[in-house]
């Protein structure tokens, strides 16, 4: 147990936070999967959890184009 959650709830909660930074960085979906070790994109896109305002602005044209 890690501050009352189990660590198998800890792991993965960082695995999620590392994939969406890595992913918000550099826009590099390729990248995500080798350091997750995932051979499927939709397996590491499991993994994506952007903020809704990175989504809204997407959506409406107003986002930055992430860096490639």
């Amino acid at each position: 147990m890690y501050l009352g959650l189990s660590m198998e709830i800890v792991l993965y909660s960082g695995r999620h936070s590392f994939a969406t930074r890595v992913m918000k960085a550099t826009g590099d979906l390729s990248l995500v999967m080798r350091t997750l070790g995932h051979s499927s994109a939709q397996t590491a896109m499991i993994y994506q959890h952007p903020s809704l305002e990175t989504v809204r602005a997407i959506v409406n044209g107003t986002g930055a184009e992430a860096p490639r």
